[in-house]
């Protein structure tokens, strides 16, 4: 199968990218990492398939309206 088949039927039965389901399974594996204090946020960001923690920071931030830290904060209260 060719990739642009792959991602068109991708799309067609999920109603979303295959980049953008990627990035999601990321994210919320993220979340769950983050619960954890034993990591930093840039070791988060590696173990979840990002290149860096700024690229990360950004695809948080952008997904879920704070940051890694201001979620960190928020759950371990």
């Amino acid at each position: 199968s060719h990739p642009v088949h792959l991602s068109r039927s991708f799309k067609q039965y999920t109603g979303q990218t295959l980049t953008g389901f990627i990035r999601q399974t990321r994210l919320n594996q993220s979340l769950v990492l983050l619960r954890q204090q034993e990591s930093t946020i840039a070791q988060v960001a590696l173990a979840c398939g990002f290149y860096d923690q700024s690229h990360f920071h950004r695809s948080f931030t952008q997904q879920f309206g704070l940051t890694p830290s201001q979620y960190r904060s928020q759950t371990l209260c």
